[in-house]
């Protein structure tokens, strides 16, 4: 993580000894209400605030995915996609599914 970032975040948004929750956001306050690429551009700039986030900027896996959606403007299009097709899925339950181990491979 970008160390300044995170000096404000343990600093400012999460003190220690603080004794009331605190909101931080995932993503640039400036555009938590639109539908952007702010967010890979703050995984580009190491300033996810989950390790989750940060490890998409780094894993050589996914982070040619945050390369292309902080500079392209593809991403709404493919996450709406991506959310139909999850729809369609019909959900399996009690014996006719299985949990996972490794969600690539059936147990």
């Amino acid at each position: 993580m970008d160390p300044t970032y995170a000096w404000v975040l343990t600093t400012y948004a999460c003190p220690k000894g603080q004794t009331f929750d605190n909101i931080v956001y995932l993503d640039d306050p400036s555009s938590i209400l639109i539908f952007d690429r702010s967010y890979f551009n703050q995984i580009k700039s190491r300033r996810g605030v989950l390790p989750v986030d940060q490890a998409l900027g780094i894993d050589p896996a996914t982070s040619w995915m945050v390369e292309f959606f902080a500079t392209t403007d593809f991403f709404p299009a493919m996450f709406a996609h991506s959310i139909t097709k999850m729809a369609a899925l019909e959900v399996k339950t009690g014996t006719a599914g299985e949990i996972r181990r490794n969600c690539r491979f059936t147990n």
